[in-house]
């Protein structure tokens, strides 16, 4: 079935996705950046088996991973975090889960959202966070995904009765002169641009599972979206 979808942000958008044969017009994609879509993915039953097999992974190796957290310099606020985390890729089960999820669900959404095909779009890396009231375990400061060059989603999948705080704030920027806050239902994916400059609203009590991925396609890496992705980081218009 399809996924329902929506969409926020400040900025204007075009028609349907960009079919399999059209260019991607740089000005439109440009402007598609300042959008952030919820989409629905995973049904509860879904994310409950995800947490289940993501503990029963990390208890059968000694514990969960809290490495350096992914393009956060040395010195920032974001580096000083190390939630617990894990690459989807290292479980088989969930890498499967995943693959099957951006075939029919994930991809799809990003080419509506983004209007580029999603036989362009691949998946480069996709990793679960457990944060918590714990500190330094309960949410990233504000930074940038990737150096702004991809696109970037998450995946709430704890129920929100289980924890407290929790959401993805986007502060002013080139595209909106107001914060933003997402608070997705559970399974559902926020997607966005990942040169916008966001964080997370902090956890204060319980555990907050999410699933954060970075999304690449050759034409954002090759145009890079200079312009757009420097208004994106600095907020100037």
């Amino acid at each position: 079935a399809a996924a329902s979808t929506v969409r926020g942000g400040g900025s204007s958008r075009g028609g349907g996705a960009t079919s399999a044969t059209d260019a991607v017009d740089f000005d439109a994609l440009a402007r598609r950046v300042g959008e952030v879509w919820l989409t629905e993915v995973a049904s509860e039953e879904e994310c409950e088996w995800v947490i289940a097999t993501a503990e029963e992974h990390n208890a059968a190796k000694g514990g969960w991973a809290c490495r350096q957290p992914r393009f956060a310099p040395e010195g920032t606020v974001a580096n000083a975090v190390r939630a617990p985390d894990m690459l989807v890729a290292d479980e088989p089960r969930l890498l499967a889960w995943l693959n099957e999820k951006c075939d029919h669900t994930i991809l799809p959404a990003l080419e509506a959202q983004f209007g580029i095909p999603a036989r362009e779009l691949w998946l480069y890396d996709t990793f679960l966070l457990k944060f918590s009231g714990t500190p330094g375990e309960s949410g990233l400061g504000v930074h940038v995904d990737d150096d702004g060059f991809g696109l970037s989603f998450n995946v709430l999948l704890s129920d929100p009765a289980d924890f407290e705080g929790g959401g993805t704030r986007f502060p002013p920027n080139a595209f909106s002169s107001e914060e933003a806050v997402y608070t997705p239902r559970r399974g559902q994916m926020l997607s966005h641009y990942g040169g916008l400059r966001h964080a997370s609203v902090p956890c204060t009590g319980g555990l907050r599972y999410i699933m954060v991925g970075f999304v690449r396609a050759e034409r954002l890496v090759e145009l890079r979206l200079e312009d757009a992705a420097y208004g994106a980081r600095t907020g100037e218009r």
